[in-house]
């Protein structure tokens, strides 16, 4: 109502209040069920039941109990999603391809008690999305109190000054056109900090004096990186994995391959070991001494390796020679799982730690320790140039132990496995150009060592029939184009 053009104030009150009231009961389900107070002031609605209540017809109450059970499932449902899309989730690869520091927090120390680390790189493509490749990276090995506490002081034995990133090339090059194959797997890279190539597991550490200790538990690292990478990436859905090392961590690989294994999820269906440059057997130097098995037998000893090597060798050793079960010729032809062999006929570490080491009291290798060889050592890329005729001749001896000791091992002619022997000189090709590089030649034809690993992985050459020929022997003074970039 209006007067004089001016509304009634206390008439538009009581209408709005009356309204109000009216809004207490609202139509639920062709039922009126009351709301608690609800835009009301009234003493007697304050007095009643305020809490919902269900439609009075026994059909209608089952309906909407089966709409809140319906409810609590898909909550339920929810929840169970996203707790199994947080565990199996795939972290966004880089769009370089670097690989990001993961720090691992378990028990397991690098020699100075810092914490181990490794990098990793999420798979680029759905293709690579449950294909995984673990490198193990070579470092240096100790053998005794003094010479691990040097190590400690070093990134072989610190991870204290490690980047935040890291990149490599070869077989964990992001670039297609550099590795056409491998290139979208989940790539991990683990430090070596141990001093015992991934073989060690001393219980308690090593009292230097009050204030310092060393940490000796490399297969402990190793465990703990494999479950670090279940419990943080998508590592449990992994359906094919590839571990490789280089020089003592390819014989690591090679050591622990039935043992890696088992420690890898349920769900693979398909893993095999590359060992590059890793086939380090016992041979002397050129004076004659086993340097190489004395070194073994100490790393044996200290680091207490005995149980990361072959158990069916060590079952059948006595105490005195377990230790033997470390030298990859005793126990290549017992292995389970599928290897890949890529050795150097001049491996430089090999020439360097073996062939021309010496011993220190520790029995730790000192590498090119013999006299006379500078010239020949420091130019093995054109050794023809720069050996002499008697260098050349023990080169090509050690290159000829290597292709013996390769070609008697019958595990590398069964079905997946397999084995390339090239004559380039390298050390660790594998994370490096040289990988599509080097090549071997057999029955008339060149190999490359990319495409060989390729085609080992992916099951169309079975055995080493068609690649264990060398390009070129150092004393014919042929050198191989093939072996420069």
């Amino acid at each position: 109502r209006v007067h004089g053009g001016v509304a009634s104030r206390t008439t538009m009150a009581e209408n709005l209040d009356t309204k109000m009231i009216q809004l207490q009961r609202v139509e639920f389900e062709d039922e009126t069920t009351p709301i608690s107070g609800v835009f009301s002031n009234s003493t007697e609605q304050e007095d009643k039941d305020d809490s919902w209540h269900l439609p009075s017809s026994p059909a209608r109450r089952a309906g909407y109990r089966l709409k809140i059970a319906t409810a609590i499932v898909l909550v339920v449902a929810l929840f169970l999603y996203l707790s199994i899309k947080a565990q199996y989730s795939v972290d966004s690869p880089s769009p370089d391809g670097t690989m990001r520091k993961s720090v691992i927090d378990g028990t397991s120390k690098c020699i100075d008690s810092s914490s181990p680390v490794y990098y990793y790189s999420a798979a680029s493509t759905n293709r690579g999305l449950h294909s995984w490749l673990i490198f193990l990276e070579p470092g240096a090995q100790c053998t005794s109190a003094a010479s691990c506490h040097n190590m400690s002081l070093t990134s072989f034995g610190s991870s204290l000054e490690y980047p935040e990133t890291f990149t490599s090339d070869g077989i964990l090059s992001r670039h297609e056109a550099k590795n056409p194959y491998f290139h979208d797997f989940h790539h991990v890279y683990i430090k070596s900090c141990d001093g015992g190539a991934f073989l060690g597991h001393v219980e308690q550490p090593i009292l230097l004096n009050e204030t310092s200790r060393l940490y000796l538990q490399g297969r402990l690292i190793l465990e703990q990186v494999l479950f670090d990478l279940k419990k943080h990436h998508a590592f449990s859905s992994a359906t094919a994995v590839i571990v490789a090392g280089c020089s003592m961590t390819g014989l690591s690989a090679l050591l622990q391959a039935d043992a890696i294994r088992d420690m890898l999820p349920p769900s693979v269906l398909h893993y095999g070991v590359v060992v590059e440059n890793g086939f380090l057997q016992d041979v002397t130097n050129t004076h004659g001494d086993h340097v190489f098995a004395s070194m073994i037998k100490s790393l044996y000893t200290f680091h207490n390796t005995i149980n990361s090597l072959p158990q069916n060798c060590v079952n059948a050793s006595t105490p005195e020679t377990a230790w033997r079960c470390a030298l990859p010729e005793n126990i290549i032809n017992s292995i389970q799982s599928d290897i890949f062999l890529t050795h150097s006929l001049y491996d430089s570490w090999q020439i360097g730690c073996v062939l021309l080491a010496t011993l220190t009291n520790d029995n730790t290798l000192s590498c090119w320790g013999q006299p006379g060889w500078d010239d020949c050592s420091h130019s093995l890329l054109n050794p023809i140039m720069s050996c002499s005729t008697s260098q050349r001749q023990k080169l090509d001896h050690s290159g000829k132990q290597i292709v013996a000791a390769i070609t008697n091992s019958t595990k590398l002619y069964s079905t997946g496995s397999g084995a390339f022997v090239h004559s380039c000189p390298s050390y660790c090709s594998l994370t490096s150009p040289g990988w599509r590089i080097y090549e071997s030649k057999a029955h008339g034809r060149a190999l490359r060592l990319d495409k060989a690993i390729r085609l080992w992985w992916t099951g169309r050459v079975a055995t080493m029939n068609h690649v264990t020929h060398p390009a070129c022997i150092f004393s014919n003074e042929q050198c191989e184009d093939s072996c420069k970039y």
